[in-house]
């Protein structure tokens, strides 16, 4: 089976996204390829890897405010991220509870049970944050994105009775 030449075509739009540490799966979606394509294209060496700066990486900026003192991992994930409402309160309670799983006069199970919920939280946050990123330097992609209907909008429509 012959492959396509869209390499030709969105190849320097897919480094240049790639440079900005965009995931394959957000790549993907900005050039309408599919991401096993973008994947692909990574393991070949066409363009940068980005998928290493997963989070638990020790590349992330979330895994290494992980190796902080208690007192200082919440302030560098503020500072390592552009956060909302939900994202902050979050931080807070991850950061309740590394400060009750690191208190040695706690018994052990439940600085166990906060530990555990820590890692919970910090899991949650992986797939919710992104580190801040210039805006001004995603420009348009390459290719128009086609609109998409909502589904949701189809519950909302009159039935016929």
């Amino acid at each position: 089976m012959q492959r396509t030449r869209k390499w030709s075509h969105v190849g320097p739009a897919a480094q240049r996204l790639a440079a900005l540490g965009l995931s394959p799966t957000a790549i993907a979606g900005e050039l309408g390829l599919d991401r096993s394509t973008v994947q692909r294209w990574m393991a070949a060496g066409k363009i940068e890897d980005t998928r290493t700066s997963r989070p638990g990486d020790p590349a992330s900026p979330l895994a290494a405010a992980a190796e902080l003192p208690a007192l200082e991992w919440a302030p560098a994930i503020r500072a390592a991220y552009t956060l909302d409402q939900t994202d902050t309160k979050l931080v807070d309670l991850a950061d309740l509870a590394l400060s009750v799983a690191q208190n040695a006069k706690e018994l052990p199970s439940i600085r166990l049970a906060a530990a555990g919920r820590f890692q919970s939280l910090v899991k949650h946050l992986a797939t919710r944050i992104r580190p801040t990123v210039d805006e001004r330097a995603v420009a348009a992609p390459a290719q128009a994105v086609t609109a998409r209907a909502d589904p949701r909008a189809l519950l909302n429509t009159p039935t016929i009775q």
